[in-house]
């Protein structure tokens, strides 16, 4: 069940962010660290064609349910070849922020969209795990890289952090089987009161357009 999960808020809130982004996606998509394609039925019946794509580190893990393995600061497609890319919760890992992004542009056709989300005090949660990014440092990347932004979503806020870390003293701590009880409790509570303020917020959601 995805209540007993320690990013459960978070996913929530990325799923809305998208229902609300749907109608700039159109034609052929690219989910560039799409692991196991958790936000693929959100966008069925609003592109034509669904492309994942992973590192290849993860091929043994995910399979044939990724189409292409690839590191994405060196995308092996030609110019102008997506109508919409998504990105969720990856920027963070990678070594060249301004290189993505400048994949990204090489990548989208003219008019298409990108639609990213980021953390900015989220939880530290990977060794790979490099960056933290405001609102401005995804304005600055944009304009690097030749996008243009349509819109910044902010995603949760102090409390919503608060809930997360929570939930991950239990996941990663002796006290791990009481989060059995707690962490669904914790998501269930700070669902309700956690609001998104572009002040504080835990992560960030892109919409920006070639």
């Amino acid at each position: 069940m995805r209540i007993l999960k320690r990013d459960y808020l978070l996913k929530k809130k990325i799923e809305e962010k998208i229902e609300k982004s749907l109608k700039f996606c159109n034609g052929k998509l690219l989910d560039i660290g799409c692991g196991n394609k958790p936000y693929l039925d959100l966008f069925l019946g609003f592109v034509d064609e669904y492309v994942g794509l992973e590192h290849p580190s993860q091929k043994k893990r995910f399979g044939k349910a990724v189409e292409i393995y690839a590191d994405c600061l060196n995308l092996p497609f030609a110019e102008n070849t997506f109508d919409t890319i998504i990105c969720f919760e990856v920027l963070e890992h990678l070594e060249d922020p301004f290189l993505f992004f400048g994949q990204v542009y090489k990548a989208l056709k003219p008019g298409g969209y990108l639609l990213l989300s980021v953390p900015q005090t989220y939880q530290l949660h990977d060794k790979a795990d490099y960056f933290r990014f405001t609102s401005e440092g995804l304005k600055l990347l944009c304009k690097k890289s030749g996008l243009r932004v349509v819109k910044i979503m902010p995603i949760g806020n102090f409390l919503m952090r608060v809930a997360v870390k929570t939930n991950y003293f239990f996941t990663t701590s002796p006290w791990k089987p009481l989060g059995l009880f707690f962490i669904p409790l914790i998501n269930i509570v700070f669902d309700k009161i956690s609001r998104d303020s572009s002040l504080e917020p835990c992560n960030n959601f892109l919409i920006a357009r070639k």
